[in-house]
């Protein structure tokens, strides 16, 4: 072997090395796939919840939430952009935080979503508990 081959003889066998032939470049991890945002029925922008879900403002007039005059879009969000059609603990946490980060605390609550034991729109514990009898 001629002696001015060898810094290329050297090279080849260096880029082998790190660039072995049939060698595949690593993939980038699959970006986990998107839910899809939830949405609600088109409506006009003057139509009131109530027109349509009786029943659950009903319930909701007669809570303290109701009677606080809370509206619906403070757990549900607003139907044109962001809505929830089913409200989780991070919903509650702007009103009620000390009280949904102490879940954790309580034998009886940990682990728990509020819905588990309070009803969606009368938010009372016992209707959840005992079917609506006290």
């Amino acid at each position: 072997m001629r002696k001015n081959n060898l810094p290329l003889l050297f090279a080849v066998v260096i880029v082998s090395i790190v660039f072995p032939l049939g060698a595949q470049t690593k993939k980038p991890a699959p970006t986990p796939a998107k839910k899809p945002t939830p949405t609600h029925i088109a409506i006009d922008a003057l139509q009131r919840c109530s027109e349509c879900h009786e029943a659950e403002s009903a319930q909701w007039t007669n809570s303290k939430h109701g009677q606080g005059m809370v509206q619906c879009l403070a757990c549900h969000g607003s139907v044109h952009e962001n809505f929830i059609p089913r409200p989780g603990n991070d919903r509650c946490v702007a009103c009620h935080g000390s009280l949904v980060r102490n879940l954790g605390e309580s034998k009886v609550a940990r682990g728990k979503q509020c819905f588990q034991c309070h009803t969606p729109h009368t938010l009372d514990p016992h209707a959840a508990m005992t079917g609506g009898k006290r």
